[in-house]
């Protein structure tokens, strides 16, 4: 175990969520892939003794050589479904779009975000700073704008 190792798996999780996010957005290009066939290939390695490896080695390859930008509509749909059931071995990804998880947020860190915007307009800065320490360790981070915040999930 190292944190060069930690940080390096922490980046090859977040190539494969990236990649899933491209998979649900409305711009579509002309390239058709064959799903059947990366499936089959990542499938057969995970038979042989779980070869867990080799199966994310043809994943990341296949990753690397396609932009979801660039496919299919139909394509994008059959790799959905691909990764929900590969995600049902492995359970690290999310399979949906950005936008969905943004609408996501828990309730209590919009309450927490809405009394620190309340402690910056007092100019309480002490409170805000805690209130944002809290959202913080809850996950979440706060950017404020002019008027107002917004908040999105930290990247694991």
């Amino acid at each position: 175990f190292t944190f060069d190792g930690l940080n390096s798996v922490r980046k090859a999780r977040q190539r494969v969520q990236d990649f899933i996010y491209g998979l649900f957005t409305d711009s579509c290009g002309d390239t058709e892939i064959v799903v059947e066939e990366i499936k089959q290939e990542i499938y057969e390695e995970l038979a042989d003794d779980l070869h867990t490896p080799k199966s994310l080695a043809k994943l990341f390859t296949f990753i690397n050589n396609n932009n979801p930008d660039k496919l299919k509509r139909e394509t994008k749909d059959e790799l959905i479904r691909f990764f929900e059931e590969l995600n049902q071995i492995f359970g690290v990804w999310e399979i949906c779009s950005p936008k969905d998880l943004s609408e996501q947020i828990p309730e209590g860190i919009i309450r927490r975000a809405e009394e620190r915007q309340k402690a910056r307009q007092d100019r309480n800065y002490d409170e805000a700073d805690r209130l944002r320490k809290i959202i913080l360790d809850c996950g979440w981070t706060i950017k404020d704008t002019k008027d107002s915040y917004v908040l999105e999930r930290i990247k694991v």
